[in-house]
Order: C-alpha cells, then sequence, then structure tokens
C-alpha cells in the first residue's frame, strides 16, 4: 500500500521537518528513525512462491520521531495526510479511524503476540516515497515504527523478526497475502548493493551495483485501477491451485518455485489455460533472477535490461497484472535510444515502470516519455531518478 506524499514542505529537509513537527506537539526528544522505500530490478510475483528476488533500497523514505510519554496511549499524527488518532494500548480491539492507524494498530497487536511489552509514546512521521508508485510504502512504515520501538524500549528484535512481523501485520490486519520481500530488504538494504534474496530460507547475497554508468529511473504511470488487493489475492491463489496439481506428481513440491520447466511442459496441460499461463510466468521469472543475477555480477548491464523487457512482457500477458497505461510506459521507453530495459514493477494495475538509462540520455529519456505518454493519455508522468540507499536505521536517539 502506498500512502505517503512525495511533495511534503518543499524546501524543508525531511528529517528537520518531521523532528520539529514532533516537538511543535509533544515534550520529550525523540528517537528519530529513517526507513526507505525499495525498488526490485527483477523478480515480481514470485516472492510468495518461494523464488529469489532482487530488491534494493532506495533513497525516498519515511522519517519517523518516537518518544515515550508516560501513559498507556499512543498519539499518532501522518503528517502527509495531515490526520492523527490516538489508540489506547488497554483497548487495542477497537477498529482505528483511518487506514493507515491499522498498521500501527496492527505492530503493537503483532508485538503482543510475541510477548514484547511496550508502553504509551507519540509519533510523528512523514516522507518523500512517491504516492501510488509501488515502492512500497507500507513496508516502510511497519519495518520504521517496528524498529524505532524496540529501540526506545529496549526490546532487542532481530532484523529477521522485524521483517516477519511486518508480513504478518500485512496478511492479519491489512488483508493482503503478501511474501517476504518488502519487508525484508527494508531491514536488511544496503548502500549500492541489491540483495539477491531467496525467499524460502531467507538466505540472501550482495550483489555490488555502483559506478555502472547507469541510472534506475521510475516512471509513476499516475493511475490506480483499484484491482489490485483482489487481484493480488487472486494470484496468490491461482498459484496453490496450481501447487496442489503438481503434488500429485511430486509430494515434494511445495510452492511453484519446485516446479521444474520440464514438470510443466510435460503436466501442466492438465491445468486451465490461466493458471498455465500464472505457473509458466513465475517458473520464468524465477528462472530470469537467477540470469540477472549472474549478469550484474559480471558487469553485462546490457543483456540485464533484455531481461527486464521480457520479465514486463511476462507479467503484462501471461500474469495479466500490467495496464495500458504501464504497457504504454514500456513500449515508449524501449524505442529510445540509451534504455537499456523496462518494465512494470510492483502488484500491477497502475503504479511505476522501472527503467535502467544510461546517465548521457536520462535527460532525454525523461523528456520524451513524458512529452509522449502525455499526448496518449493526457496525463503527466512523475519521474524520479533513485540511488541506491542504506535499510532502516536509526539516525538520532
Amino acid at each position: 500500500m502506498e500512502m505517503f506524499d512525495s511533495q511534503i514542505k518543499i524546501g524543508k529537509h525531511i528529517v528537520g521537518y518531521v523532528a520539529e513537527a514532533f516537538t511543535n506537539r509533544f515534550d520529550g526528544i525523540p528517537t528519530l528513525i529513517k526507513s526507505p522505500g525499495r525498488v526490485n530490478i527483477i523478480g515480481e510475483h514470485v516472492d510468495y512462491n518461494d523464488g529469489f528476488v532482487l530488491p534494493a533500497t532506495i533513497n525516498k523514505h519515511v522519517v519517523f520521531a518516537i518518544a515515550a510519554n508516560d501513559t498507556s496511549v499512543v498519539n499518532l499524527v501522518s503528517l502527509d495526510l495531515g490526520e492523527k488518532e490516538s489508540i489506547d494500548l488497554n483497548n487495542l480491539q477497537i477498529p482505528p479511524k483511518y487506514q493507515w492507524t491499522k498498521y500501527i494498530q496492527g505492530a503493537l497487536l503483532e508485538l503482543g503476540e510475541r510477548g514484547y511489552s511496550v508502553a504509551g509514546f507519540d509519533v510523528v512521521f512523514g516522507g518523500n516515497i512517491p504516492i501510488g508508485a509501488g515502492v512500497s510504502s507500507s513496508a516502510a512504515l511497519e519495518g520504521g515504527l517496528l524498529t524505532g520501538l524496540s529501540h526506545l524500549f529496549s526490546l532487542d528484535i532481530t532484523k529477521k523478526e522485524i521483517a516477519m512481523m511486518g508480513k504478518d501485520i500485512e496478511h492479519n490486519h491489512i488483508g493482503v497475502q503478501c511474501g517476504i520481500m518488502d519487508q525484508f530488504i527494508n531491514v536488511y538494504g544496503q548502500k549500492d548493493g541489491i540483495l539477491k534474496l531467496d525467499c524460502r530460507d531467507l538466505s540472501y547475497d550482495i550483489l555490488p551495483f555502483e559506478n555502472r554508468d547507469v541510472a534506475i529511473v521510475l516512471c509513476n504511470s499516475m493511475v490506480s485501477h483499484n484491482l489490485y488487493t483482489t487481484q493480488y489475492n487472486k494470484r496468490r491463489k491461482q498459484c496453490a491451485e496450481a501447487v496442489s496439481y503438481f503434488k500429485k506428481f511430486d509430494p515434494q513440491i511445495k510452492k511453484l518455485r519446485d516446479v521444474s520447466i520440464e514438470l510443466f511442459n510435460s503436466k501442466g496441460k492438465g491445468l486451465s489455460p490461466d493458471i498455465q499461463k500464472r505457473t509458466k510466468f513465475v517458473i520464468e521469472e524465477i528462472e530470469r533472477v537467477h540470469t540477472a543475477s549472474d549478469l550484474i555480477l559480471s558487469g553485462e548491464i546490457d543483456s540485464l535490461g533484455e531481461k527486464l523487457i521480457e520479465s514486463h512482457l511476462g507479467l503484462s500477458k501471461e500474469y495479466e497484472v500490467s495496464c495500458l497505461e504501464l504497457d504504454l510506459l514500456v513500449d515508449i521507453a524501449v524505442k529510445q535510444n540509451g534504455v537499456l530495459g523496462a518494465r512494470m514493477m510492483g502488484g500491477g494495475f497502475g503504479g511505476c515502470t522501472l527503467n535502467l538509462v544510461m546517465d548521457d540520455s536520462v535527460e532525454s529519456f525523461k523528456e520524451t516519455i513524458t512529452d509522449k505518454y502525455r499526448s496518449k493519455t493526457q496525463i503527466d508522468p512523475e519521474l524520479y531518478v533513485m540511488k541506491i540507499d542504506e535499510g532502516v536505521h536509526i539516525i538520532e536517539g
């Protein structure tokens, strides 16, 4: 879910702005936490299939200012939305007023389920993560809050447990049956490094990605077709149906990761046409992640771009989570000089495309894609040149 406005108080540094907003409202000296959004280079919709992904944290953040208040009440202020709410720790079952406070309430409930105890606190937060862009502001909210509470109340929660709790917040309190990628990269992200994450055992490798003369540019389609949650959960169900089918031929299969292309080719015709397409995409996307990882390590960035294009075609035609606007952005991008590859990013049905663009072509790319997209849709896209930054961390306090 996306919930932060990229236009937060232009002209003021986000950290200083959030800190000042806290001191204007509450007593005490707050702990400050910086929690990033993320991109995923390749490996879409495979994390909940126990596949491999290539995410990285970016230089767009949510900043939290948080301090204990010696009460049993949690006071919350969202600067971006201009909303505030209070939660009584003794009455956590009362439904919150706003959608975003469900994440806070969910975090408090998940902490309690695991035996962690917190007292009342005040928190102000705001961010420059572009709204609706598919860069996972919800995981930034979860990871930032849990990291802050662990520090504030000396809970010593591990990074892995913070990631797992973030996923459980989505599953148990928001209703999105997501995988682990977004929450994991939020806490484990490293500056100038892409994680190759095994979503089954959560092992990972760091792939250096710096000084490549290539920029990661996100193009925000500025559309959302309101299909994300229902269609996301439907895709998960379809994948589970495919697993149940292939288990008849190999009882060791647990997720689509375990289905070989050979088994799919020989037995896949027993599935419905839609589930055949979903299964084929997942198997091939996992293989693309392995290939892309090798290409990054060997410096073959041109060929990496080709894998992005293949990924988009699969997401659009086989997994069917793209839309006309995303397909248009990719089509415009790949026809430009200096563009190595492009694909939709995130759950789909709107949001952003991810583009690998040579540094010396970024400005012409931005101008051309803006003009051509506007002429076809009457929509002005937003473009963001991203840098790979570190994961969630305490910056003061």
